[in-house]
């Protein structure tokens, strides 16, 4: 069962979303319950999926267990990715965002992706001439603040997205400059981001695949992984979550499945509007999960009717999402107004402030699913917590009143993840020693 939260009454929304918004009201018309026993299930799977069993060992510098030590266990960010894409343009006003542990909103993020700036007619100009300059001052804002970094989009299907001078080559001439644009962003990004678009599919064109045959993008794929062979490499379709788009998604997976194409990640962006339902949307996700790599969503916008319909949308996404054991993070196309078609869309409003759909996010990845305990070691200085994936410290207050700390990350996975919190020992005292060998007496 999710908890309260206080929205606008029902009859705020439009009279052709009443009926579905009853479904998620509870009896009082000013707090809002998402019911149904698809949060359950919801809740279940997080727990399966997000969660890992956690065991704290407290010794003291010798090694010793140290009963009935008080014990913090902090969680610092996510092993779930929460991300947002960089717009490249608002640089120098987003070199100042309070990107921060205390920023509602903000302190959710732990990863950026730089699709602006990054496409093939963006970064090369013609005879090399690699215009980079944006593209490193994102991702050295991103590695200041300690963010993952994930590319956008290496190679398009559109034409548009390809340089004059590669296009009006001939075949061969298209294939070798096409690798040569592959192998320059593996080797000077490859260890600097954490993934990479490599084949982004809009389906509304296949320029790589009409000029240079229907095996180019297995060879694209080949080409890339001996390039940088510990690169993940994945292909993305842009507005692909529903209807017919997702339809000519799958479609089109099953056809590289079928012609070679080995790729470590599926991305797709996700609209959504109107008066969200969960079963299409864990449909959708279920279709994507059996080709068994994982799944990322890319520009994520959900908006809404109203700012309150937009919250109950988030909230109704996010739990479905994050409770699918294929989704490996989400990439919001923008948390605030600008540069978005629709306000309600967004998580921070023109001051700042978190919008209704940015109190559920912060709500949720801040604190519903979010690990903060106090602890006191049993006899033998163990303790043992159920907590969610990702980067952690952990304190315990020793018998001297001194703090042992440690900083861990804890993988999801099975079995019981073991951190042992000790003190770093004092250096050994030198003692008094007779003079070195070989030194004679006066």
């Amino acid at each position: 069962m999710s908890r309260h939260r206080r929205i606008g009454s029902a009859r705020r929304l439009p009279a052709a979303c009443a009926a579905i918004a009853a479904l998620w009201l509870g009896t009082s018309a000013a707090a809002q319950v998402l019911q149904g026993p698809w949060i359950e299930q919801a809740d279940r799977a997080i727990d399966k999926h997000r969660k890992v069993d956690l065991r704290v060992v407290v010794v003291d510098a010798a090694g010793n267990p140290v009963p009935n030590a008080p014990v913090r266990i902090e969680q610092r960010a996510h092993a779930f990715t929460f991300g947002l894409r960089l717009r490249i343009e608002a640089l120098p006003e987003a070199l100042d965002a309070p990107l921060s542990d205390r920023a509602p909103v903000w302190r959710t993020f732990n990863a950026v992706t730089v699709d602006e700036g990054v496409s093939w007619i963006e970064l090369n100009a013609g005879d090399n001439d690699w215009r980079t300059q944006r593209v490193d001052t994102a991702i050295d804002w991103a590695e200041a603040r300690g963010l993952a970094v994930r590319w956008g989009g290496v190679i398009s299907s559109d034409r548009v997205m390809a340089p004059d001078w590669a296009l009006s080559a001939d075949t061969q001439g298209l294939a070798v400059a096409m690798d040569e644009h592959v192998e320059h962003v593996l080797r000077h990004y490859g260890r600097r981001v954490n993934e990479l678009d490599l084949y982004l599919d809009t389906l509304d064109d296949a320029v790589v695949a009409d000029r240079l045959g229907s095996g180019a993008v297995r060879r694209l794929f080949v080409q890339a992984r001996a390039a940088q062979p510990d690169a993940v490499l994945g292909v993305r379709f842009n507005e692909s979550f529903s209807g017919q788009r997702l339809h000519r998604t799958l479609e089109r997976l099953r056809e590289m499945r079928a012609s070679g194409v080995r790729f470590d990640r599926i991305a797709v962006e996700a609209r959504f509007d109107g008066m969200v339902v969960q079963r299409p949307v864990k449909q959708a996700l279920d279709w994507l999960a059996e080709f068994n790599v994982p799944i990322v969503i890319a520009r994520l916008r959900v908006a809404g009717p109203s700012m309150d319909a937009a919250a109950i949308n988030m909230e109704t996404v996010l739990r479905t999402m994050f409770a699918h054991p294929s989704v490996q993070g989400v990439y919001f196309a923008s948390i605030e107004s600008a540069g978005m078609t629709d306000d309600t869309a967004a998580l921070l409003n023109p001051v700042g402030k978190p919008t209704p759909a940015g109190e559920v996010f912060d709500r949720l990845t801040h604190d519903t699913w979010w690990t903060s305990e106090r602890h006191t070691a049993d006899e033998l200085g163990n303790v043992r917590s159920r907590v969610f994936a990702g980067r952690y410290e952990l304190l315990a207050l020793l018998p001297d009143g001194s703090l042992a700390r440690t900083a861990t990350y804890i993988a999801p996975g099975p079995g019981e993840h073991t951190v042992i919190v000790q003190p770093i020992a004092e250096p050994a005292q030198p003692t008094q020693a007779s003079a070195p060998t070989g030194a004679g007496d006066e």
